[in-house]
């Protein structure tokens, strides 16, 4: 009889195979397109408008774009936290100062450069918007699989605002998870935010 543990790994990574090869095939201009309806749709939830600060982060290509609401925010004046990886595979937490402070991070991925704030700054944010590439109505997330979001979001204080990011395709009845998956109450998706379930 096999591990179920590594059942739902092998399951989780065909999974982000399939949606990766999708994501890759969207055009440039469908994505462009999402990352400003996901704009519109966070700016106008009173949350997010209210908050004091809010942890974000720089978007892949093939994900939703969060160019236009990192602009969106730094216009309001709220302060946006984004991640950088560090050695030990949690996230440290840089607060936005502009195009100008970005760099490329150890992984090939560009990261914002400045003080770091420390993996604890994350839960001090009254928003929390997650990456990911699919979200369960059943409240589970499918991310990369590094586990960097998994370790900070132990650190998330209650209340608060937190949604997994996503186009509006990629939510599924349904996400394989395993005990230490945290759940999630909401999805921010182009076409609007997306309640989840519980477990």
């Amino acid at each position: 009889m096999g591990d179920p543990e590594n059942s739902v790994e092998a399951a989780k990574a065909a999974l982000r195979a399939d949606v990766l090869t999708r994501r890759a095939a969207r055009p440039d201009a469908e994505r462009i397109t999402a990352g400003e309806a996901l704009c519109a749709v966070a700016m106008a939830e009173e949350r997010v408008r209210a908050a004091r600060r809010v942890a974000l982060y720089l978007s892949l290509r093939s994900e939703p774009g969060t160019t236009p609401l990192l602009s969106a925010l730094h216009a309001a004046g709220i302060e946006t936290l984004l991640p950088v990886q560090r050695t030990d595979r949690c996230l440290d937490w840089v607060a936005w100062t502009g195009a100008d402070a970005l760099a490329r991070g150890p992984h090939g991925i560009t990261e914002p450069h400045g003080p770091r704030l420390g993996p604890d700054a994350w839960s001090e944010a009254d928003v929390a918007l997650v990456p990911g590439l699919l979200a369960g109505r059943d409240g589970n997330r499918l991310g990369r699989g590094a586990g960097y979001y998994d370790r900070s979001l132990a650190l998330r204080r209650p209340g608060g605002l937190l949604a997994v990011v996503v186009f509006a395709d990629e939510i599924v009845d349904s996400v394989p998870h395993l005990a230490h998956d945290a759940p999630f109450d909401l999805a921010l998706t182009p076409g609007g935010f997306v309640q989840l379930g519980r477990r």
